[in-house]
């Protein structure tokens, strides 16, 4: 496939309220009129290559060209305001161009040694721009540091899947391990009001082990279940000239788990399906506000238990053109457990006062009721 995209916005605002009272013309107080376009081009490759009937190789190619252009257009847009105020300007940086051209290479391999046993293997390579550009964004008052994002990451495991075997009905089992190496990244630093404070650079690394498993034990009743086990540190971060290198990434889990059933059973000629699940997050690190850096803090790891119940209820022949009607009731933290799902360390600036340093959080829902009727024509 061949892609081309275009974004582009112009960024001009005075300010109209007193004791400014600015205008189109004159806009009196701060102003900037910035022209920020981005065109990115991309073609991608892909073949699928058997050497034999139970392997298959497939590499791919895309060839990616980013190009950024800045124009400060205050001077001409705003000349009057520029004549009487040229030091209200804040588009201060002169035109900026940039244009990247990057090969992303990748390959997959799948490989079934026996009918229920597969082994895979995959790399691959991709880049992204940084974020810029709006307000208080990278090209309005620092000097460009532009530079592509990249990541680089390989995963492999094994998949076993039964069907009809003894004991084991319908059953999927996948195990896989994965690395990501996220490098070149910029990180943009803002206060609790959206202004630019500082900027970080980092080059993360996030490796781990995924299990999943789902398997029909009885012809009415299913379990499934998943966990992820990770590792996310900052192989370097550096903010102010102090390097934070070793510390976690910032709300990222070590671990996650899921597990649940489903069962299914007969209700005067309805099919009522109760489920079960529970949900566990586990321990992650906190960003720092006050140094513009992850902490060596944790917030805590919660979970919470759920319930749901669907029915089904044929309709034919008792109401026109209607098939089925289905009823669904959820029951989201069931035993009401107060937990955070989000915390970080305030600079101060959020709720003011002798905040600095203290950790804010969002509350994670309270027991939560819900349900759905559809109807299928």
């Amino acid at each position: 496939f061949f892609l081309n995209s275009n974004y582009n916005t112009r960024n001009a605002f005075y300010n109209t309220n007193a004791p400014y009272f600015g205008s189109r013309l004159v806009p009196n107080a701060h102003c900037r009129s910035d022209y920020f376009d981005q065109t990115d081009l991309a073609a991608f490759f892909q073949d699928r290559i058997s050497p034999m009937a139970t392997l298959h190789i497939t590499p791919g190619v895309r060839v990616i060209n980013y190009q950024t252009r800045y124009t400060p257009a205050g001077q001409s847009d705003f000349a009057e305001a520029y004549a009487m105020y040229p030091q209200n300007d804040q588009g201060v940086l002169p035109a900026a161009n940039t244009s990247f051209t990057q090969v992303e290479p990748s390959v997959d391999f799948n490989w079934r040694p026996i009918p229920w046993l597969a082994v895979f293997a995959n790399y691959a390579q991709a880049y992204k721009e940084p974020q810029v550009g709006g307000g208080g964004g990278l090209y309005q008052k620092k000097a460009p540091i532009y530079n592509l994002e990249r990541s680089a990451d390989y995963n492999a495991g094994v998949k076993i899947h039964f069907d009809h075997a003894a004991f084991l009905h319908h059953f999927l089992f996948t195990a896989s391990f994965y690395h990501l190496h996220y490098s070149n990244q910029y990180i943009p630093l803002y206060d609790s009001n959206g202004n630019y404070i500082g900027d970080a650079n980092g080059d993360s690394i996030y490796q781990g082990v995924n299990l999943a498993l789902d398997d029909e034990i009885l012809y009415n009743l299913d379990l499934f279940m998943n966990a992820n086990f990770e590792k996310a540190v900052f192989a370097h971060y550096v903010t102010s000239g102090i390097s934070y290198d070793g510390l976690r990434v910032s709300n990222v889990p070590n671990k996650t788990f899921n597990i649940g059933v489903t069962y299914r059973m007969p209700l005067a000629g309805t099919v009522l399906q109760p489920r079960l699940w529970y949900q566990y997050v586990g321990a992650q690190g906190m960003f720092n506000n006050n140094t513009g850096a992850p902490s060596a803090e944790k917030m805590p790891a919660y979970g919470t238990l759920n319930l749901g119940v669907d029915e089904k209820i044929p309709t034919v022949g008792m109401v026109p053109f209607l098939r089925h009607v289905d009823l669904s009731l959820n029951i989201l933290n069931l035993t009401n457990n107060h937990y955070n799902e989000f915390q970080y360390i305030s600079s101060g600036g959020l709720l003011g006062g002798d905040t600095a340093g203290q950790v804010l959080a969002l509350p994670g829902a309270p027991i939560t009721v819900y349900g759905s009727i559809s109807a299928h024509f």
